[in-house]
């Protein structure tokens, strides 16, 4: 970057952590993370971790100074409105300190969504679902604007991120080359 490029969004570092133990612990993990500086706690999205808006109402609590995002959350499993409806009591809650990431799941929360007695559906069925999701949000509460994370591989849920997301994140396996 040289010196004539001026910069014009603000730069933070996020940490995804996972949300476990118990609430003393889960607390210990956000205030390290605001320490180390990062400004955002982000938590994935599974079965084995405590869910997570409950985790992060608890972290942006115990943080003031803390921003807080699932990463990500599965569309697949939770209807449109009720994410909707969680992403609006956490952004209101937390004075606007809530970003809501999306996605369509990784291939391991098909069976997340079997033992939540949801439908998985193809990958398109799935897009769709993040679609609904963001419109359900757009919706719901359209002059408080909560910043979006989409993450995105194929090239539809790129262009979907791309009209959508103040945020993307490009959802690849670990060893992708």
């Amino acid at each position: 970057m040289s010196d004539d490029v001026p910069v014009t969004h603000p730069f933070r570092f996020g940490l995804v952590a996972a949300p476990r133990g118990t609430g003393e612990q889960w607390i210990a993990t956000a205030r390290r993370a605001a320490g180390y500086g990062f400004g955002t706690l982000l938590v994935p999205d599974g079965l084995a971790l405590h869910a997570p808006m409950p985790a992060l109402a608890v972290a942006a609590t115990a943080v003031p100074s803390l921003r807080v995002c699932p990463f990500v959350l599965a569309a697949p499993l939770r209807s449109p409105r009720a994410v909707a409806w969680e992403a609006h009591s956490m952004s209101a809650l937390t004075h606007g300190r809530f970003e809501l990431g999306l996605g369509t799941g990784r291939p391991q929360a098909a069976e997340e969504a079997a033992q939540l007695g949801m439908p998985w559906g193809s990958g398109a069925q799935r897009l769709d679902r993040v679609r609904e999701t963001v419109a359900a949000v757009r919706a719901l509460d359209p002059d408080r604007r909560i910043p979006l994370l989409i993450a995105a591989a194929g090239p539809r849920a790129l262009a979907l991120a791309a009209a959508e997301a103040d945020v993307v994140t490009l959802a690849a396996p670990p060893a992708t080359p």
